[in-house]
């Protein structure tokens, strides 16, 4: 069974394009203590319309070497829930290198299991002005860029290294959908938010991409962090075009310090999470499912 074009893997698309839009600038003159370290686990689950669709799971090793070079070593496992999964799996995995010490991109592999049918593993190398993005069997592209960028993963960890208090803004440059692009970052404010360990103390980040309204139309996102040297993203909230979507982080291990080191204090079945910006209200859930069902089987 073949995908529609673009439709059914918006769930990714948009969860990449959220933590791409967390980067902040590529090169840093004095750079603080990595808020992150090698062991690091963080596990999110993004809902739909108010339901539970899938879960994230992130990690990070290193510093190691690779191809003579330090690096930190991201990988991301994305896999759909219940339902959602019974109709149309959803089982993809990206893994990123990063420079270690100004954490911009080197490589990036993205490997792709939805639905019944499609397959695919793609890659992008990182070489200073330009990247190659390959496939098996097919010959590498090249694309210009305007010097070292982000590849979406690697900016989910930049964005915490960089994100100190509100009233900061920053622009980055991230490589996603074989294109650079400018985004600008701001930390807005301090709120307290809850979540499965309690209130947590945390920094709302905006992006907004420069010069591209039609993707702030469709991808816009928030994202809150912990006000603590770990800077933790606790929650992300996103409007796409098949509806808002949520990411609540739900696990963690590995952590050096801070509030979410800990086991949480409440049960996940339990919670009622709630949203700030987004609205999950106002839509059925179920009829924009039929809808998506319907252009997939056209």
């Amino acid at each position: 069974m073949k995908p529609p074009p673009g439709k059914p893997r918006v769930l990714v698309a948009s969860c990449l394009l959220a933590l791409a839009a967390m980067a902040v600038s590529s090169r840093a003159a004095a750079a603080p203590p990595l808020p992150f370290r090698g062991g690091e686990e963080l596990t999110f689950q993004i809902r739909w319309l108010g339901l539970p669709v899938a879960k994230a799971r992130l990690s990070v090793e290193g510093p190691l070497a690779w191809e003579g070079r330090q690096v930190f070593r991201y990988r991301l496992r994305l896999t759909t829930l219940w339902l959602v999964h019974r109709i149309y799996p959803v089982k993809d995995t990206a893994e990123s290198y990063a420079d270690a010490a100004l954490l911009f991109s080197h490589r990036i592999d993205i490997h792709q299991i939805e639905g019944y049918s499609y397959r695919s593993h793609k890659w992008f190398l990182f070489e200073g002005p330009r990247v190659i993005y390959g496939r098996p069997g097919k010959p590498p592209t090249h694309y210009e860029t305007p010097g070292e960028v982000l590849d979406a993963l690697s900016a989910f960890y930049k964005i915490r290294a960089q994100a100190q208090r509100p009233g900061e803004e920053a622009e980055i440059r991230v490589f996603d959908r074989r294109k650079t692009r400018r985004v600008r970052i701001r930390v807005s404010r301090e709120e307290w938010l809850d979540s499965l360990w309690g209130p947590v103390r945390t920094f709302l980040v905006e992006p907004e991409f420069i010069e591209d309204e039609a993707l702030n139309r469709k991808g816009r996102a928030w994202i809150w962090v912990t006000a603590d040297p770990s800077r933790i993203p606790v929650r992300v909230e996103s409007r796409t075009f098949v509806g808002p979507l949520v990411a609540h982080l739900i696990e963690t291990g590995g952590l050096a310090s801070g509030p979410l080191a800990r086991a949480p204090e409440k049960k996940l079945s339990l919670w009622k999470p709630s949203t700030r910006i987004v609205s999950e209200a106002g839509e059925s859930p179920a009829q924009k499912l039929k809808e998506l069902l319907d252009k997939k089987q056209k």
